[in-house]
């Protein structure tokens, strides 16, 4: 018997690794081209996400163009980009601080780190998010090549919650004007007999 469409069709996305669903790397970094390869050696680890997992954020506009008479006869976009927003629990990593803050501004000296806060801005960076759904194994993986992170939340300390970095990525869009890709991999539906039927007419 085929397994019904809400499972071949749908996607709940967890992240790959606890640890390790966003990754990042210097820009330029080489990045995957689809949703299964092993990634460059050259991303690291983000840490551990909010519960909330990750926001994606589109904005654009659009303006009508009118023919005499009234009536619009056009749509024209005149501008279009696209964010991520998610929440970092990893606050004493080094890794994290310096992908966030910028390298320059964490000093790692044995034991001991130093954290500026000022008005610096993190480089361009290049972004991976691997989700996968446990139910099908289908996986999913989010691919920035270059996006400018930036801390848009306020940061509490209290006894009552886990410190945290709210953070935006900002997709920059590549010559092809694309921001983000999404590479899907459906191989794990191979285990399902309704796999055959995605993607057919």
């Amino acid at each position: 018997m085929a397994e019904p469409a809400y499972l071949t069709e749908t996607f709940v996305p967890k992240p790959e690794k606890i640890t390790g669903g966003i990754l990042y790397a210097p820009a330029g970094t080489v990045v995957p081209t689809n949703a299964k390869d092993k990634l460059n050696d050259a991303f690291t680890e983000l840490g551990y996400v909010s519960a909330a997992g990750v926001k994606i954020s589109k904005d654009s506009s659009d303006d009508g163009v009118d023919a005499w008479g009234g009536v619009e006869i056009r749509k024209i976009r005149t501008k279009f980009s696209e964010s991520l927003s998610f929440k970092l629990y990893s606050t004493v990593s080094p890794d994290v601080l310096k992908a966030v803050l910028g390298a320059d501004n964490v000093i790692v000296n044995g034991t001991d780190i130093t954290v500026k806060h000022n008005a610096d801005i993190a480089p361009l960076q290049a972004f991976v998010i691997n989700t996968i759904d446990p139910a099908t194994k289908v996986r999913k993986r989010y691919v920035i090549p270059e996006g400018q992170i930036l801390v848009t939340g306020d940061t509490t300390v209290s006894h009552s919650e886990m410190t945290a970095l709210e953070v935006e990525v900002g997709a920059k869009a590549d010559a092809t004007g694309t921001g983000i890709y999404e590479l899907i991999d459906v191989s794990g539906l191979s285990a399902h007999p309704a796999a055959a039927v995605v993607g057919g007419g």
